[in-house]
């Protein structure tokens, strides 16, 4: 949930930027119109789930309005594209959306690193099981080229492969038929060249197919890729968002997240410790026994570093080697498959990994401790980058994560 001011200038042709006053309040604000899903919203207030706020008001009214014209078939928009600061409610406010029009249409929600990841891992079927029907359909050795069995493959650049044959393509559209026709992407972020290179003709034939897309990112779309290597390749990316999507600003005011961690006292899943802290061992051993009853691990670990001392046990950790997707592995020094890991912020961060190793991580251990985390530099940005990827894995995968610093934790990041 969040408030703060937010108007955009020019989203381009067929888009809308949205935006309201610096008080939160527009000449159309929030209240005279009231639809289902502002209903539901204000059920929430109502019951002191969460905190009324006239930006949220005013995402919702749109999302409403983009939904109700997906339906209908008189929509004007390929989707919105929600941004705006950490816990401003972008993500609460589309899952609201999202099941909302559910009882409606047929939909998907996606963390967008799993999209990404689940695209990959199928263009990767594609392109194989393309080559192999290539190679089915060679021509045998003697079958001359003058015999009138042979046919030469169809030649790569020709148009009907280049618009309609190629694995992109044919993925994207497997991905509109299984959403339904509304997909959902949360934490949208192009941090890879990977991802970069394919996104134009991914959501380009998404639009396509009438698929309407809900993007939540922390970014405007103008700032997508920023500094990136060949961002060039991406800029007509970034220019077909602005030109087919409503852009939505919810600006950087009140986080909402952490309203909740100070009315509480603590974070709910994490957990700072220093490195000497002489409970190390027993936190571990405590989580291994809590990883039966997930319920009650956050219980179990608060009570674990209140106590603080503790005598340190003997663990049944190993040396384990995990699965990560793309067919990769990872091998994790101290571990217990299916409970509790600890990682150093040195072979995390500071070494070659992607969102697809935080993803494998996050499935394989429920707890993760991760150690000796420095004092950031942006002028360092890949493990900062990369540190900021593994939170989000973590956080999107409900992970119980403990965190030990020499530094508190305000100090690690950079201002």
């Amino acid at each position: 949930a969040g408030v703060g001011p937010g108007s955009r200038a020019g989203a381009g042709s067929g888009a809308r930027a949205v935006g309201v006053g610096g008080d939160g309040t527009g000449d159309d604000g929030p209240g005279a119109e009231e639809g289902e899903l502002v209903s539901i919203y204000l059920q929430h207030v109502t019951q002191n789930k969460i905190i009324r706020d006239p930006l949220q008001l005013k995402l919702l009214l749109e999302l409403e309005k983009g939904g109700e014209g997906f339906v209908s078939g008189e929509r004007h928009t390929n989707g919105l594209y929600i941004y705006g600061g950490v816990g401003t409610g972008k993500t609460f406010c589309m899952d609201l959306f999202e099941r909302w029009m559910k009882t409606h249409t047929k939909t998907k929600r996606w963390h967008f690193h799993e999209f990404m990841l689940a695209i990959h891992q199928r263009l990767h079927e594609v392109k194989c099981s393309e080559l192999e029907s290539e190679l089915d359909s060679e021509p045998s050795p003697w079958e001359s080229q003058s015999s009138p069995l042979y046919q030469p493959l169809e030649s790569h650049s020709s148009p009907l492969y280049q618009t309609s044959q190629t694995p992109i393509v044919k993925v994207a559209k497997e991905h509109a038929l299984l959403s339904g026709g509304v997909l959902c992407l949360d934490e949208f972020q192009v941090t890879d060249i990977g991802d970069a290179i394919i996104l134009k003709q991914l959501l380009q034939t998404l639009f396509h197919c009438g698929t309407f897309v809900v993007f939540t990112s922390n970014r405007p779309p103008n700032d997508l890729y920023k500094n990136g290597l060949n961002r060039h390749l991406f800029a007509p990316c970034i220019k077909m968002i602005n030109n087919t999507c409503n852009i939505v600003n919810l600006g950087q005011g009140v986080d909402y997240r952490s309203l909740r961690r100070r009315d509480t006292g603590v974070c709910p899943d994490l957990y700072l410790m220093p490195p000497t802290c002489k409970a190390h061992d027993t936190w571990m051993h405590k989580i291994i026994q809590l990883c039966e009853q997930p319920e009650s691990i956050g219980m179990g670990v608060e009570e674990s570093i209140r106590e603080g001392e503790g005598i340190p046990v003997s663990l049944a950790v190993s040396r384990t080697q995990i699965t990560v997707p793309m067919g990769r592995t990872l091998l994790i020094e101290k571990a217990k498959l299916h409970s509790v890991c600890e990682v150093s912020f040195s072979d995390i961060c500071t070494q070659e990994k992607s969102a697809h190793d935080y993803i494998g991580l996050s499935n394989a251990f429920p707890a993760i401790l991760l150690t000796d985390v420095p004092l950031m530099s942006s002028m360092d940005p890949d493990p900062l980058r990369r540190f900021i990827t593994f939170l989000d894995a973590m956080y999107e995968g409900r992970n119980l994560l403990a965190i030990s610093s020499v530094r508190p934790w305000p100090c690690v990041l950079p201002a």
